[in-house]
């Protein structure tokens, strides 16, 4: 018996749908399994022994687009090979979350369940042993809690720690060990010179040694405008601190005024006659810039040395700030491994969640009440207050701060890279999905 996993990168419809396999498969599998692009699986023939496992991965949630999975495999996919009875399919979005169903009530619970079991059927996978759907928010179960005796009847959520191991293989190597193969496969970075992330921790610890004076209270990046991102950016206005921080916002036009409105009605929020006078000020200006770099540009895997040098404290817009799933992105592992304090600005209870996999926050200095069950509008509130009283400060009052949290920035930094050094979660799927299968 041999194992072979399907690497590749596939558009539908030109740039509209993109398909493909799991980040950085060649640095993260053993030679227990080998490596397949699309067109060696479209071509070869399998003994009925083989286990090839065939990632079927997309940004588009396949219960909204299960016709584009049908018309990808319809066009791409040789179908003698795909139908075979050991051609494991996966669904999923390794790189975006997922609402956690294990959180919904037990009948919820299962129809959602089944609903996932149905893509499989319509895809004709309906008679595989193991249906899985991957994804990268951390709370949900890791491969080793699935049962030894799935049910074929349902399908079962799995976290991937993709993120961990692309921030290995983007932050902790030198620039002359880059290739680029460690980019999100969306990434359109193409400048691999930034320096590593251990290069800046260090400088940090330096400057921190040293109490040494920084330009600015903090960092806030954001690239794609979103509503949340949006009020981050008026809150930064509203308690007096815009001119303290080093800021990007990029593409103020994408958010029509009535999306916004609805959103924060969804939040149980009204805005207030400042809130949208504020919005109609600022739709038309230009992006928000801080240095050379183009913000139109994703730089998720870039590392800007003076965007965590130059300023005391990191505020983190996260992906998502729903209260749906948990997502640890980039922007938060970008931060650890450099060295900084944070604000995260995402899921609720998102700091819980770091603290259950032995990371350490900063309570002790500034109120974290934000990360309770609060609408996003509440806690970019409580943020930007605690914000604002830090503004307050003497710099000689931020540098003991830093000098204080040094600690918790080593520990943070160092249990990050034993996460990633102890991550193995390809193998352990593709070892399950043998185990359960074969």
């Amino acid at each position: 018996m041999n194992r072979f996993i399907i690497d590749y990168n596939q558009y539908l419809y030109k740039n509209t749908a993109q398909f493909g396999g799991f980040d950085l498969t060649e640095k993260i599998i053993d030679d227990t399994c080998k490596r397949i692009s699309l067109e060696e699986f479209n071509t070869m023939e399998f003994d009925d022994s083989d286990l090839v496992i065939f990632p079927l991965f997309t940004m588009h949630e396949p219960e909204n687009y299960t016709h584009r999975y049908v018309e990808f495999i319809n066009t791409f996919v040789n179908q003698k090979n795909y139908n075979r009875e050991n051609t494991i399919i996966l669904l999923g979005t390794p790189r975006e979350g997922k609402k956690n169903y294990q959180t919904l009530k037990s009948e919820d619970r299962l129809d959602k369940y089944i609903q996932l079991y149905d893509i499989f059927r319509e895809l004709k996978k309906d008679k595989q042993k193991i249906k899985l759907y991957v994804s990268t928010n951390i709370d949900l179960p890791n491969v080793q809690s699935l049962p030894e005796n799935p049910n074929p009847s349902i399908s079962y959520l799995v976290q991937t720690n993709s993120l961990l191991q692309m921030a290995k293989f983007n932050f902790l190597t030198e620039p002359t060990d880059r290739d680029g193969t460690g980019q999100l496969y969306y990434d359109t970075t193409t400048d691999l010179n930034y320096p590593s992330a251990d290069n800046i921790f260090e400088q940090n610890i330096d400057k921190i040694n040293k109490l040494q004076d920084r330009n600015y209270l903090f960092t806030m990046l954001s690239r794609n405008s979103k509503p949340d991102r949006f009020i981050n950016f008026y809150n930064t206005h509203r308690y007096n601190v815009f001119n303290k921080g080093m800021i990007s916002y990029h593409n103020f036009k994408e958010i029509p005024k009535q999306y916004l409105i609805d959103t924060l009605d969804e939040w149980g929020c009204s805005p207030s006659p400042e809130f949208l006078r504020f919005f109609d000020e600022w739709h038309s200006k230009d992006d928000v810039s801080i240095d050379e770099y183009d913000v139109t540009q994703n730089l998720a895997f870039n590392l800007v040395p003076s965007h965590y040098l130059d300023s005391y404290v990191q505020v983190i817009g996260e992906s998502y700030v729903s209260n749906q799933f948990i997502l640890i992105s980039e922007k938060t592992y970008k931060t650890i491994l450099c060295g900084s304090p944070f604000f995260i600005l995402g899921n609720d209870y998102t700091l819980d969640a770091l603290k259950r996999i032995g990371f350490e926050t900063f309570d002790k200095w500034w109120d974290e009440s934000y990360d309770g069950n609060y609408s996003h509008w509440e806690s970019s509130k409580k943020v930007f207050s605690s914000l604002y009283d830090l503004s307050k400060l003497p710099k000689n009052q931020l540098n003991k701060m830093l000098e204080e949290q040094k600690e918790i920035l080593i520990h943070n930094r160092d249990n990050l890279k034993d996460l990633i050094d102890r991550d193995n979660y390809l193998m352990d799927i593709i070892n399950y999905i043998t185990k359960v299968t074969l």
